[in-house]
């Protein structure tokens, strides 16, 4: 009898643990489709120094350092 009763206790936690789970699964994706990537203007490449700006749109912002 008292094994019964671990098994319930048992398949109860797994169950509230795995609806949890489900849960943050599914706001984790809510979060990932409104998230928006930043974006500088520039398409880079790598080089064999680091990186090289292919293209850079007329709308890219202006940066004065470096």
């Amino acid at each position: 009898m008292e094994t019964s009763l671990f098994n319930r206790v048992q398949l109860t936690l797994l169950a509230l643990a795995t609806l949890g789970l489900c849960v943050l699964a599914v706001l984790n994706l809510r979060q990932e489709t409104q998230f928006q990537q930043p974006d500088d203007g520039v398409w880079w490449r790598e080089a064999a120094g680091g990186l090289e700006a292919v293209k850079v749109l007329p709308t890219a912002p202006v940066s004065l350092g470096a």
